[in-house]
C-alpha cells in the first residue's frame, strides 16, 4: 500500500484560479470554485499540476 502525506498528514489546498476539476481518487469529479478547498481525496497527481499550474495554493492544516 502507498503511503499518501496528503490524505494522512495535515496540507489543505485552496483553489486560487476561477474553477478546477478535482479529480476524486474512485474516478468521480468536482468543480471546485475559487477559494473553495479541495476534498481530502483529490487525487495526488492532480494536486501536483494544480499546484505547478498556479491554480491552487497551500492553505493551512486541518
Amino acid at each position: 500500500m502507498m503511503f499518501n502525506p496528503y490524505l494522512m498528514g495535515s496540507t489543505r489546498y485552496m483553489v486560487i484560479a476561477p474553477v478546477v476539476v478535482a479529480k476524486i481518487m474512485g474516478g468521480d469529479e468536482k468543480y471546485i470554485y475559487r477559494n473553495g478547498i479541495l476534498p481530502l481525496d483529490t487525487d495526488p497527481g492532480q494536486i501536483q499540476q494544480l499546484l505547478n499550474a498556479g491554480s491552487i495554493r497551500e492553505w493551512g492544516t486541518r
